[in-house]
């Protein structure tokens, strides 16, 4: 992590150490929402893919009907 030292109240700012800590914050900050946006596309998909097909349940009650007929015989 980059250290920024300001100057105490008495001597003022130095500008570009303002300038400095702020396009490290900004960066910093880019990069967070990146990830985080990253994060979220990724665990979209994820709960995308875990949902099961609409038509599901029916073929499972099907398959269902089916052993039971063939258990019957």
């Amino acid at each position: 992590m980059a250290s920024f030292n300001f100057r105490s109240a008495f001597h003022g700012f130095n500008r570009e150490d303002v300038v400095r800590y702020i396009e490290f914050i900004n960066s910093k900050h880019s990069a967070t929402v990146n990830q985080l946006r990253a994060d979220l596309t990724a665990a979209r998909e994820e709960c995308d893919s875990l949902r099961p097909e609409p038509d599901l349940r029916a073929k499972c009650d099907q398959q269902e009907e089916i052993i039971a007929d063939l258990r019957a015989q």
